[in-house]
């Protein structure tokens, strides 16, 4: 009998190749097409997260780590960005502010200018558009900047810009990278800045750095993260909505497709019942077949995934694609299975007379 269902299975697969493309068409597109949106509504609600930060995005400070300390900060659960900055703490007048070097293209920071430009040189700064109106100071005009209270102590700079006034403009003074070690002979590198992604707890953020370097001088920004944290509650509870919603559409649609090609067997499971094949071995076959089914779709998918993530600017997300077939197909491959085993079990006890009839 094994031998009669492994020749059934090898029949229903190639007298039907047709209706096994247009099931693997499917898969494929209800599959690929799940995790690209659903990806895509994940950077959307990452993206609302970072826009409500204020002028300062960042969570967590770490002054000066080593490279190998950076690289094991980045791979903590829940680091969303980072990025190196060169900061110094300066006195401007009797007020301390924060000075830093020039940042990365891919900063988080927002450099809006209201007028003039970034510094080009040493001796040029960048200032905050309200220190500009509280000072009524312009483009050109020269200022002090000073790492101590001595007098004398500090450098010169030509006001070569002045930014927006805007929510979520940067409030620091940006020079160029070489002017922070002027300000400062003794200055020691770079410090690693990091944005969490508003899932994460910061204060466990925070001991997991330490845990690599106990003494690591690390600053935390809790009431900034805190307004990150309340955005991404409410992103979350809608993404989940709508993927859930995305997934019921695909999957009553896979399910419609998979119960109206099984159907066309009704004539055949009537026959074979006629002849006295036991039920299990008639519901064995069409198992198989939607088993090939999807693993044919479920590798054309991991392939395709990558491909089509890069089209559409999702690149970014390609491993987190390629890491979740596995749990969607499965979801996907039990709606098949269900679907395959709910009409045949129809068939299985309806009367043989009615089967041979039936034209369905």
């Amino acid at each position: 009998m094994f031998q009669f269902s492994a020749k059934l299975i090898q029949w229903n697969l190639a007298r039907n190749r047709s209706q096994n493309w247009i099931m693997i068409l499917a898969v494929i597109g209800c599959l690929t097409s799940y995790i690209l949106l659903g990806t895509a509504l994940n950077a959307i609600s990452a993206e609302i997260v970072q826009s409500q930060r204020d002028d300062w995005p960042f969570d967590l400070t770490i002054k000066v780590p080593t490279e190998d300390e950076k690289n094991k900060i980045r791979q903590i659960e829940g680091v969303y960005h980072s990025e190196e900055l060169n900061m110094e703490e300066v006195y401007f007048y009797s007020n301390t502010v924060t000075a830093i070097g020039i940042p990365e293209e891919e900063t988080a920071l927002i450099l809006e200018l209201e007028s003039g430009s970034l510094p080009q040189n040493d001796d040029r700064v960048t200032i905050p558009g309200e220190v500009s109106r509280a000072y009524n100071l312009s483009i050109g005009q020269k200022i002090l900047l000073r790492t101590s209270t001595t007098i004398y102590a500090g450098k010169e700079f030509e006001i070569a810009g002045i930014f927006s006034t805007k929510k979520g403009v940067t409030k620091t003074f940006v020079v160029t990278n070489a002017a922070i070690n002027q300000l400062n002979l003794q200055h020691s590198g770079s410090s690693l800045v990091i944005q969490l992604d508003g899932k994460a707890d910061l204060e466990k953020t925070y001991y997991k750095v330490l845990d690599i370097n106990p003494k690591l001088v690390v600053t935390m920004d809790s009431a900034g993260y805190e307004n990150a944290q309340v955005t991404g509650t409410i992103s979350d509870s809608l993404i989940k909505s709508l993927r859930f919603l995305i997934l019921a559409i695909s999957a009553t649609s896979l399910a419609v497709l998979f119960y109206l090609s099984q159907r066309s067997g009704a004539y055949q499971t009537g026959v074979l019942r006629a002849i006295g094949v036991k039920r299990f071995w008639l519901l064995l076959p069409p198992l198989i077949q939607i088993s090939v089914v999807f693993l044919i779709s479920s590798g054309i998918a991991y392939v395709l995934l990558p491909i089509l993530s890069q089209i559409l600017g999702l690149n970014e997300a390609g491993s987190a694609n390629l890491s979740s077939v596995g749990w969607d197909l499965l979801v996907f491959f039990a709606i098949g299975l269900l679907s395959t085993i709910a009409v045949n079990l129809q068939f299985l006890h309806r009367s043989i007379p009615t089967l041979l009839k039936d034209t369905w």
